[in-house]
């Protein structure tokens, strides 16, 4: 089940991280329920991996961002994982 949206009162910083992190954590036990996802991802690596791409788009060119997207993707999903065991 996905939670209620983000309160609009929320504090900016703390809050703001503890939000994402228990939406991406959300996100994560869902897809390793049905199989989707990997089961050995936390969602701190997930929001650093974010970030990094983050940092690529606003730094590098679409040539370059698009790669670490698809490559963001398939680290994630158990397809990805398999085709490397």
């Amino acid at each position: 089940m996905i939670p209620e949206p983000i309160p609009v009162k929320a504090k900016r910083n703390s809050d703001s991280r503890a939000l994402l992190t228990d939406a991406v954590a959300t996100l994560l036990t869902a897809g390793a329920r049905d199989g989707s996802l990997r089961t050995d991802v936390t969602p701190d690596n997930v929001l650093l991996l974010m970030g990094g791409i983050a940092y690529s788009v606003r730094h590098g060119t679409k040539e370059q961002t698009r790669p670490l997207v698809d490559l963001f993707m398939d680290a994630l999903t158990t397809r990805g994982f398999k085709d490397r065991l």
